[in-house]
Formats: structure tokens, C-alpha cells, sequence
């Protein structure tokens, strides 16, 4: 307990005495890190130093809140937050609740710092996220290294360097019943214990490096998108070969579209797309075959691993069918105060053990996980912030001119990307706790440079 109030206590007041600059370094650059320091742990959570940055922004939530809750997307956040606060009062698991409440606040605190340092000092926040893309060039580097070198993998998982950048609590029972898909050496997640989660955060960190290369009009600037996509392919997920082609060229379309060189943008941007999609596809096959340095594979070969792709993703498919079955019948039994924190895990086992699955999944899919914490307002809000950040995002890169059309498309690309996946994975509405920060400052760069004026009445 008395580690809780002295951390409650330096968040509470670094707000006071720490100029916003720093409290943001914390809270954005370092979540690509997240820094567990040993010590600071209570009943069993380690927070890490990036959740404390993010809690340190309470002056600029309250000072942006003021004029910003009236935008649709931030306004439908705080009604999931209140159904979130109301589903406390009937939930079994107090503490999973206040965490998703405490992450999707600190998600609304970065998106009203940024957009507050964006009409103060803008020059701030794109050194923000240029750090932020910087050190994400690690992550990207040791996914790809552990890719190709799966027992250098398990060695920093098992080393006491692993417990600075995963939480212990997770490396805790990695090789026991919570085993996670990283240790599949045809998987790997740098710093993330999931391939599929790593695969997500490298196409939200392509997003965030691309909206640096298309505002600061720097041509060496675009090699760092084409690395973190690659990087992303090699962690090994079946999202990242279905959803990077279509997503790459609607954002690819949508940003050179006030662009008066548009065609020859467009002709380098698919040259650009092809060459991409062949170096995440051969690089990784090379690395897991261990054939590297040769230069033919038998057909025998090529249609065997086109055969292991197709089952495993009829097998990942069947596990996620079984399980959305489940939540079917829960949803009949209480669809309006849903099952509250923690009941899904209570309801869950028995049915897991019933059909022969594992018992910990959790929903697999964004708007069953708001039903089942929140009821159906979170559902209902959820499913209505989806569509303003669509709607809205769509509506800038049509309506503005160059950079601000630009920012928007890369922002959607980063949030259609979350939305689309988060249908098959447990992200939750805004991410999780690594892509939440960088989310929360593409929309805020997005939602600054669509109204200047109107930012002008925050002081």
C-alpha cells in the first residue's frame, strides 16, 4: 500500500514541477520501452515508468478537456469510461477494471498534451515523435534478430534484462499454462511476448515514421517505414500478409492525393509496396527454412509452406469461432450490464473445459471484450468512436490541403489498422499499453492540424 501512494504521489505531483515536455518524454518515447523497475511492484502489478508519465499529465487532461470533450471520438471515450466506472459496482475483478479505466484515461491525458504542446510549441512534439520512432527502430531490429536467431530469443526472455521491458508478471508463467506464441521459433516479438500484438505496434510505428517523412519532405526519412514493415513480417503474423497490401495502398492513395506530383508518387509508392511485400515474405521463409545463402527452393518446398499457412489459419479461425460462441450465449444471458471485470474469465472456464480449450483466452475481439467489461453503452460508445475516427479522418484527407490531409490518412492507416485486427485480437478500443501512447499522438497531430482555429480558445 505504501508503495502506491508514493507513486500516486509522484505522478500527482511531477504535474506541478515538471515541465510537460519531460512528463510526455516518459510517457511517449519511453512506452516504446515501458522500463519495469524492480522494486516498485504492489499486490502483484509492476506499473511501468512510461504509465507513470502518462499519469503525470492530469494538468493538461483537465485543462484540454475543457474544449476537447466536444469533439465526437474524445466524447464517445469518456461515455466508455463511464460504463466502464458503472460496471465496477458489479465486477469480480476490481483491479483488471480500474487498469482499463487508468489506461484509456492516460490515453485521453496524451491525446490533450499533445494537442495543448502542438499550439504552444510544435516543434516539441515532432521531437517527441521522432524520438518515439527512433527508439522503435530497436524493437524493429531485435524482432528481426530474434527472428533469425530464435535461441538469442530465449535467452534474453529467460535474463534479468528481459524484466526492465516485459512485465515480470507475464514472464512469470511464459513457459507454463500462459505460454505465448513468441516461443514458436516461426514467431517473434522483440520486447512483446506476441508476435501478432508486435506485428500491429511495427505497422503503427510505419504509420508514425511516415508521417515524419511526408512532413518533413526528407527522402532518407522513407527507409525507416520500409524497415519497420519489414521487421513486421518477420514477427511471424498471418494479419501482417493480409492486411499491410490493402491498408498500404489506401493510405499510400489517400496521402498523395492533394499532391500535385500525384502519379509519380503513386508509381514509386507501389514500386515502393512491391518491393516491401518481397522482402518481408523471402527474408522470413529464408531465416525459418534455414537456407540462407541459397538461391532455389523446390516446389515440394514452396507448396508445403503454402499448405502449413492455410491450417494454421483455418486452426487460428476455428479456435477464435469457438470461442465467439461462448460469448454468444453470455451475450443472451446479460445483454445489457454485460459480465463486468472479470466475469468473462469466471464464465469462460467452464465452457473452455467443456469444449477442450484452453482456459485463459481472453474474447479475441475489441467490441465482445467492451460488452463483456463494460455492457452495452461501452459497446454502443466503442462502436460509435470507430466510426467518428473513420468518418472523421476520411472527411479531413478529402476536405484539407497537403500536410494536414496527409497526417490524417497516416493516422487513420494507424487506427483502421488497430480497428481491423482488434477483431481477432485483444487489444482493446485504443490499444495496448505500447500502442496506446503513439495512437493517442497520431490523433492528436491529426485533430491539431484540422483546427487551428479553434484550438486557439485552449490557453
Amino acid at each position: 500500500m505504501a508503495t502506491a501512494v508514493l507513486l500516486a504521489s509522484i505522478s500527482f505531483f511531477s504535474g506541478f514541477f515538471i515541465e510537460r515536455k519531460w512528463r510526455l518524454f516518459l510517457a511517449i518515447p519511453v512506452s516504446v520501452f515501458q522500463v519495469y523497475i524492480p522494486g516498485l511492484g504492489e499486490g502483484g502489478y509492476m506499473p511501468p515508468l512510461a504509465l507513470l508519465g502518462g499519469l503525470s499529465l492530469w494538468p493538461e487532461f483537465l485543462k484540454g478537456m475543457r474544449l476537447l470533450y466536444r469533439w465526437p471520438p474524445i466524447l464517445m471515450l469518456l461515455g466508455v469510461l463511464t460504463a466502464y466506472g458503472i460496471s465496477l459496482f458489479f465486477s469480480s475483478d476490481l483491479r483488471l477494471g480500474l487498469r482499463a479505466i487508468v489506461y484509456l484515461w492516460v490515453f485521453l491525458a496524451i491525446f490533450s498534451a499533445v494537442v495543448l504542446q502542438m499550439k504552444e510549441d510544435d516543434r516539441v512534439a515532432w521531437q517527441l515523435l521522432s524520438l518515439t520512432v527512433l527508439f522503435a527502430v530497436v524493437e524493429a531490429g531485435v524482432t528481426i534478430a530474434f527472428r533469425v536467431s530464435p535461441e538469442l530469443e530465449a535467452i534474453f526472455l529467460d535474463s534479468s534484462l528481459a524484466q526492465l521491458f516485459v512485465n515480470p508478471n507475464i514472464l512469470e508463467v511464459l513457459y507454463t499454462t500462459e505460454r505465448n506464441n513468441v516461443l514458436d521459433p516461426v514467431k517473434s516479438g522483440g520486447f512483446f511476448t506476441n508476435g501478432n500484438v508486435a506485428g500491429a505496434y511495427l505497422w503503427i510505428m510505419t504509420m508514425a515514421s511516415l508521417m515524419l517523412a511526408v512532413c518533413k519532405r526528407k527522402g532518407s526519412m522513407y527507409i525507416l517505414p520500409v524497415f519497420f514493415i519489414v521487421a513486421a513480417y518477420f514477427t511471424g503474423s498471418k494479419a501482417v500478409l493480409l492486411l499491410f497490401p490493402a491498408l498500404a495502398t489506401a493510405v499510400l492513395i489517400a496521402v498523395s492525393w492533394h499532391f500535385s506530383s500525384r502519379a509519380i508518387f503513386l508509381m514509386k509508392g507501389f514500386m515502393m509496396i512491391g518491393i516491401v511485400m518481397s522482402l518481408g515474405l523471402i527474408g522470413p521463409q529464408l531465416v525459418t527454412n534455414n537456407i540462407i545463402g541459397q538461391t532455389e527452393q523446390t516446389e515440394q518446398t514452396e507448396q508445403t509452406e503454402q499448405d502449413d499457412f492455410l491450417q494454421q489459419s483455418e486452426s487460428t479461425l476455428g479456435i477464435r469461432l469457438m470461442i465467439w460462441r461462448y460469448s454468444s450465449e453470455a451475450f443472451l444471458e446479460n445483454p445489457i450490464i454485460g459480465q463486468g471485470f472479470g466475469g468473462w474469465q469466471q464464465g469462460y472456464s467452464g465452457y473452455a473445459e467443456s469444449v477442450g480449450l484452453k482456459e485463459g483466452f481472453p474474447p479475441h475481439n475489441t467490441l465482445i471484450y467492451l460488452w463483456s467489461q463494460g455492457g452495452i453503452l461501452a459497446l454502443i460508445f466503442g462502436i460509435a468512436f470507430m466510426l467518428f475516427i473513420t468518418i472523421s479522418g476520411l472527411q479531413q484527407v478529402i476536405k484539407d490541403q497537403g500536410q494536414s490531409s496527409g497526417i490524417a490518412a497516416i493516422m487513420l492507416g494507424a487506427f483502421s489498422w488497430t480497428f481491423i485486427h482488434g477483431m481477432g485480437e485483444n487489444f482493446g478500443l485504443v490499444g495496448e499499453l505500447h500502442m496506446a501512447p503513439i495512437l493517442a499522438t497520431l490523433l492528436a497531430f491529426a485533430y491539431s492540424m484540422s483546427n487551428k482555429n479553434l484550438d486557439r480558445k485552449i490557453s
